[in-house]
């Protein structure tokens, strides 16, 4: 019993004692410092823990961290405490903890010197001033730069965190600001040497964050931080040993990378900066390697290593830039504009100038290959978009270009004496010179002086004969690197099918290009028989041979056709067989001849062969490039676009849209399906959101047709000659799609079923309570419109909507701004008008749509963003038409889809949601009381979803003329909402900004009237955390649920963590957490379908309200207007 006393009299001591009342002792047997450095190792482990676990409580990190720091601070040594801080915020961000490392760590250091925004700095000396008065020699120096620099990281990482791919201009803003600031403290520590660790980390902040920008196109913007990055090594000298020369030689590098990339034309002042600029490396090696060559110290071999290593890679960045402008013209020199032919280049080394170039500039084949790749490599090009290395003007860029790929061949070709004593080389006769070592770096062999190539790097000398469209060397290359991949682990293989099915596309159009223009020319000659003929032959890929690979052209044609290896040949005829038993399942006549050209593929064939290459192979992600995949989504979207809106161009051409279809319409919906399914996987809709909508919008409007045609549409279907079509077309998506996916999920369903059945069996010690089925329901007669035969095509249509739906709101929840655009309907601006006297009745306030194809002031097109608004708006109501119909099938309700009130129901509070639903219900009912009752339904939560984006914009417009109160809180702005997130900012704190020292934001949902967020509301991530008042940027919140509505309120604090008034902020209005839709796109598509089923009230209604927002009506026809109105009610006027 007196021990435990004794414990705890000891306890109560360690938390009202210093470490100083311990100074008797020694710091390691400190108990203040022991519980001290106890709680950080906890905190540690716990953040560990989390990371493994994937789980996210920020706000409970946060407020453990700041307690930690509010207990300690006072009874540790300042130098001990700022040590502290600095660790842990480099181990944050080791776990990528930005947010709390930049609050919990860095900034509270930095609050000590007032408020810190980093474009508040231009010179070192405004830096210097406010961080280090007392000079760079003072003891906490290297605390605030270490401070300063972990600062500036957090921010560019949590400005990348929201826009990965620097969209929009605010995130490249301050990014750029990031790389200004590093630059500056980079330069602020050149002025001692003992801060080179820190010049040194700079150089790395500074190429990372730049190397970055550049894979988005920001070389121009990123320059001349990369210049800066390797000129500051020269200006430090502990920089210049040998140990730091590969760094350096990395550094000038990147920058001339950058300049070629930003270059305008090809004889630029960028083009020809960067080629100075890599003269001046390398002389700063040159006269490095003569100072080291004076010392006797050191290993000579290693060191001449590190200056070979670092010369060759400066000097194919001359020789990148030095092999074209040798061979271009002068200006005002005429020469014949011959090309010479390639083909029959033979005799030894060298045999054209580029090759003599190569080897006066390099000693070794290793470094010469290296060097083609660099000066072929350029960023702005994209694999598969293909094209000529210039146009045909430029005839001596294209000589280069096809010599330096002549001179890889020779490399390769040209057997080598000591070959054979290579591991993994010489395994193929055609190529001896290449190896398969898989960890092979080039650099490394050519440092060493060796001849054979990697196989990675012969791969990407293929992909640059295909890019360049060289294609004799992508030709005679395919088939040796086939076959020496298939000795490797075969995960390029699928790359190299990739390539040859669309090369032979590529064939066959510019094949088929030429048979059209061949019949044109012909037809005004009279001979058109034979030309129909010439045509059928030539708009299909040759015939195959025996072996399966393509047998060769004709010497007419003067090509020589691809020959598939046994790999890739397995590939494309796994797809092609897959894709020949799908279509099996429905009999497709085609008025096609039989003959022996049926093995002949076209390009219809051959794109559903690349769609299942990239369908079929589950680890397709992990073997092709992310750039490559969204490249061929994008070919095959372009190739199905004209034909898709060919088919349907518009919701209502029903007729016209029966009269396209043709004999390969079968073929062609398969197509589209099959893209959007790759569209789907491969995250399309983040690159381009607006390509996406229009294709899954389109096929959702196919499907609804298909199910659910008009009357009009099953009467020419009965009369015309489209029956058999239309019929074939829909068994076609019911066998193939709609019937496997059907079931698939009741097969889940009811083993999901079977399990609650259990577990109601278990807990109610009774039989089997009677569950939903299928036959429970086949009494029910509510099928007015017939569409249980057509059950499982509606079912697959909503889900395909639906998961559509899913991908474009994660797409644009990727396109975040914070100018109000992603508030409310930027389509809508609030103008009140004192003076106006035909002010709209229903807002007393007009609004008035902005003009969409002009650029607002100072604001970036909103195009792109107010199409995606638009199409996600009708996406939607598409899918809540298939809803409807799903609601009238007693089958549906065997697999639980509830009736539309559920549907209302989960709509929660999106008013914009319930709208599009009613007026979709209404719409495909027959009773005109139900649709009359659904259509004012609609009308109502029109009003309601009006009167929430006018909420938010008087919210976004006041936030920040709003003042604060000398005793209340503000309450918190949001700036941004998304399904599942928003994102919240400080208010202007007013009077009681020089007290606050801290604030954190709570959260919680509106699930009652008069919902309050209180100080506990800190279940999501982001909120909760204890935020310096010096940050001002936007919070972001996540983990919400999708149309629920939440209120948001703060807590202010001052210096000692005290909360400043009598407790949080007012709570703000509930905030719908939904993407803002189009309020413009809903009042036409209302206002079009109730007079079109007869509702002409609220037709009135709502074109009355158009009628306001598009024409201002003068004062004297207004009353006469009136008394029109009042004699002739069809008058729409309300």
């Amino acid at each position: 019993m007196a021990a435990i006393l004794r414990t705890k009299a000891v306890e109560r001591s360690i938390k009202n004692n210093s470490a100083a009342y311990y100074s008797y002792v020694d710091d390691s047997k400190n108990p203040v410092l022991q519980s001290f450095e106890a709680q950080i190792t906890d905190f540690k482990n716990y953040v560990a823990k989390q990371q493994k676990s994937n789980q996210s409580i920020d706000g409970r990190l946060s407020e453990t961290l700041f307690q930690l720091w509010s207990n300690y601070q006072s009874r540790v040594s300042v130098r001990m405490y700022c040590e502290k801080l600095m660790h842990l915020g480099e181990y944050l961000v080791a776990y990528e903890k930005y947010n709390i490392a930049l609050f919990q760590c860095y900034q509270r250091y930095l609050n000590a010197f007032g408020s810190f925004q980093m474009q508040d700095f231009q010179t070192i000396d405004e830096i210097e001033e406010r961080f280090f008065p007392i000079g760079l020699m003072d003891a906490t120096a290297d605390i605030s730069f270490r401070a300063l620099m972990g600062c500036a990281l957090c921010l560019f990482y949590l400005a990348v965190e929201q826009d990965p791919k620097v969209q929009l201009d605010d995130t490249l803003d301050r990014c750029l600001i990031t790389l200004s600031f590093i630059r500056l403290l980079m330069n602020l520590a050149l002025k001692d040497d003992r801060w080179s660790w820190l010049v040194y980390n700079g150089t790395i902040y500074l190429y990372k964050m730049s190397r970055y920008l550049m894979t988005f196109g920001y070389s121009l913007k990123v320059v001349e931080y990369l210049v800066w990055a390797a000129v500051s090594t020269e200006m430090c000298l502990p920089l210049l040993s040998i140990s730091y020369l590969p760094w350096r030689s990395t550094l000038y590098c990147a920058a001339c990378e950058a300049f070629y990339d930003s270059r305008v034309s090809a004889d630029g002042e960028k083009a020809i900066a960067g080629e100075n600029f890599a003269r001046r490396g390398l002389e700063q090696f040159k006269n490095l390697h003569e100072l080291q060559s004076l010392s006797i110290e050191g290993d000579k071999c290693q060191q001449e290593n590190s200056f070979r290593h670092a010369t060759i890679k400066i000097a194919t960045m001359i020789f990148k830039r030095m092999v074209f402008e040798n061979r271009r013209k002068a200006k005002g020199v005429l020469r014949p504009k011959v090309r010479q032919n390639y083909k029959d280049l033979s005799g030894p080394w060298p045999r054209t100038l580029t090759e003599k170039l190569l080897g006066d500039m390099f000693d070794c084949r290793c470094s010469q290959f290296l060097a083609i790749l660099q000066a072929l490599s350029d960023s702005n090009r994209r694999l598969l978009l293909t094209s000529p290395a210039a146009s045909d003007q430029e005839i001596e860029i294209l000589d280069v270009t096809t010599e330096l790929f002549y001179a890889a061949q020779y490399i390769l070709q040209v057997k080598h004496a000591n070959v054979d004593q290579i591991a993994g080389a010489n395994h193929n006769s055609t190529y001896p010179n290449i190896t398969l070592q898989q960890d092979a770096s080039l650099l490394d062999m050519a440092v060493n002086s060796q001849y054979v190539i990697p196989l990675s790097y012969v791969i990407q000398l293929l992909k640059f004969a295909f890019n360049y469209q060289v294609y004799e060397i992508f030709e005679s290359l395919i088939e040796p690197i086939s076959e020496l991949v298939e000795r490797t682990d075969g995960n390029q293989i699928s790359l190299l099918a990739l390539l040859q099915i669309i090369y032979e596309i590529d064939q066959c159009e510019r094949e088929r290009k030429t048979a059209q223009n061949s019949k044109n020319a012909g037809s005004n000659k009279g001979g058109k028989d034979g030309d129909k003929k010439k045509l059928k032959q030539r708009s299909r890929s040759p015939p195959k041979g025996k072996d399966g690979g393509v047998l060769k052209k004709t010497v007419e044609i003067g090509k020589i056709k691809l020959k598939q290896t046994k790999a890739v040949r397995d590939l494309i005829d796994a797809a092609k067989a897959t894709r020949n038993v799908t279509m099996k399942e429905v009999k497709i006549q085609i008025d096609a001849p039989n003959d022996a050209e049926d093995e002949e593929r076209s390009v219809e064939e051959l794109l559903e062969d690349l769609c299942f290459l990239l369908l079929t192979d589950p680890r397709i992600e992990e073997k092709i490039e992310p750039d490559i995949l969204i490249d061929v989504s994008l070919l095959l979207w372009n190739k199905c676009r004209p034909i898709l809106r060919k088919f349907y161009n518009e919701p209502n051409d029903n007729l016209r849209w029966l009269t396209r279809l043709d004999h390969d319409h079968v073929k062609w919906i398969h197509l589209f399906f099959q893209t959007h399914e790759i569209m789907s996987r491969f995250n399309f809709a983040i690159v381009d959101s607006s390509a996406y909508a229009e294709c899954s919008l389109r096929l959702g409007q196919i499907l609804f047709v298909l199910i659910h045609p008009s009357p009009s549409t099953e009467t020419t279907i009965r009369t015309g000659s489209y029956k058999q079509r239309f019929e074939q077309l829909r068994d076609y998506l019911t066998n193939n799609s709609a019937e496997p996916l059907l079931q698939t999920y009741m097969e889940d369903f009811k083993r999901q079923q079977a399990a609650v059945d259990a577990m109601t069996f278990k807990d109610t010690k009774q039989g089997k309570q009677p569950s939903h089925s299928a036959n429970s329901h086949s009494s029910l007669g509510n099928d007015t419109l017939g569409l249980s035969r057509h059950f499982p095509l509606v079912f697959f249509a909503e889900q395909f909507l639906t998961r559509s739906l899913k991908i474009l709101a994660q797409a644009r929840s990727n396109l975040i701004r914070f100018d109000g655009s992603s508030m409310f309907d930027r389509n809508w601006s609030a103008n009140g008008n004192d003076n106006d006297d035909d002010v709209d009745s229903f807002t007393q306030t007009r609004f008035i749509a902005t003009q969409p194809f002009l650029l607002e002031k100072n604001h970036t097109s909103k195009l792109i963003d107010n199409l995606v608004k638009d199409l996600d708006a009708e996406l939607h109501f598409v899918y809540y038409r298939v809803v409807a119909l799903l609601e009238q099938i007693p089958d549906a309700k065997a697999l639980k889809k509830s009736p539309i009130d559920q549907y209302l129901s989960d709509a929660r509070g999106n008013s914009h949601k319930k709208t599009l639903l009613c007026a979709a219900y209404a719409s495909t009912r027959t009773d005109e009381n139900i649709a009359a009752e659904y259509m004012q339904k609609a009308y109502k939560h029109l009003l309601a979803a009006e009167e929430e984006d006018r909420l938010y914009f008087w919210h976004h417009q006041n936030h920040k003329s709003e003042k604060s109160p000398t005793t209340n809180v503000p309450r918190p702005c949001i700036v941004a909402r998304a399904p599942d997130f928003v994102f919240v900012m400080a208010p202007d704190f007013g009077s009681l900004a020089s007290k606050v020292a801290t604030y954190r934001i709570f959260c919680r949902a509106a699930d009652r009237p008069n919902a309050k967020a209180r100080m506990a509301d800190t279940n999501y991530p982001g909120s909760g955390q204890q935020i310096p008042a010096s940050f001002i940027k936007p919070l972001k919140i996540s983990g919400l649920d999708p149309d629920l509505k939440y209120v948001f309120s703060l807590a202010i604090y001052d210096a000692n963590g005290q909360l400043i008034g009598d407790s949080v902020s007012e709570s703000t209005e509930p905030i719908l957490a939904a993407h803002p839709i189009s309020l413009l796109f809903i009042r036409c598509l209302l206002s079009q379908l109730s007079y079109e089923i007869k509702q002409y009230t609220v037709a009135k209604k709502v074109f009355h309200s158009l009628w306001t927002y598009f024409v201002r009506t003068p004062a004297i026809i207004e009353s006469s207007i009136r008394e029109l109105a009042m004699e002739n009610p069809l008058v729409i006027y309300e």
